[in-house]
């Protein structure tokens, strides 16, 4: 069972996110328009979606998905999507290998392997997939952006999905080195945990799977509130 979220503290965390963004210009909102979302982020250039997430090849509800959107003086700059999934009894390793062999077919083929079962089965039940983070290029450059957009995702994600077990994304390893495991907040990283069929595109072994369970979000969530100075110490601004 998912550790309790102190919601007076999730309020405050989620308010101190929201002002930290008001302040650099920016603003949020939610949408369940899946396909309309994907459009919006073809606009900004982002023409590769995780097939996970796509509309066109699940059955997205406003009970299980939805956007954030990142927008300044009215108009969208960025956003990611968040898609909850509750396992119930089977393992991540199945799971993983069902779905994904029907997101990217390859004939006679696996498509994908979990190679590192023992550190991907530490992920189970109920899990948030939180995938397809696109800013449009010129808005890019604010690491404290960043940081408050995915820590409002996650307190987001946890407030809609009070059972959620865990959340996740698939990093690539380019990404993990220029520090955005710990830029974004998850709290693990594991490499080599997917083994993937040659011939799918924008996947690779390299990419690393990067999660934050609820009791760890619970913890960071109170500690953010309560402390509201080291949400962004040691933070400077440069490129993204």
């Amino acid at each position: 069972m998912a550790k309790t979220l102190n919601i007076l503290h999730a309020l405050q965390f989620s308010q101190q996110c929201l002002n930290g963004i008001g302040q650099l210009g920016y603003e949020v909102e939610i949408s369940t328009d899946f396909e309309l979302a994907q459009k919006e982020m073809n606009k900004l250039g982002k023409h590769e979606f995780s097939p996970m997430l796509m509309a066109q090849a699940n059955d997205f509800t406003s009970a299980n998905c939805f956007w954030m959107f990142l927008k300044r003086d009215g108009r969208i700059i960025g956003g990611a999507c968040a898609k909850y999934d509750d396992l119930e009894r089977e393992t991540v390793a199945s799971y993983w290998e069902r779905t994904l062999k029907r997101h990217y077919p390859v004939p006679g083929a696996q498509t994908v392997f979990v190679r590192a079962e023992s550190a991907a089965c530490q992920l189970r039940g109920r899990m948030v997939y939180m995938g397809d983070l696109f800013i449009q290029k010129e808005e890019r450059g604010s690491p404290h952006l960043i940081r408050y957009y995915t820590h409002l995702l996650f307190v987001t994600v946890r407030m809609k999905w009070p059972d959620v077990d865990w959340i996740y994304v698939f990093l690539r390893s380019q990404e993990v080195f220029r520090g955005r495991v710990a830029l974004y907040g998850f709290t693990d990283c594991v490499p080599g945990v997917l083994a993937w069929e040659d011939s799918i595109n924008y996947r690779s072994v390299s990419d690393q799977l990067a999660s934050i369970s609820a009791e760890r979000l619970a913890h960071i969530v109170t500690h953010y509130a309560t402390e509201p100075g080291e949400l962004m110490r040691f933070i400077v601004d440069g490129k993204g």
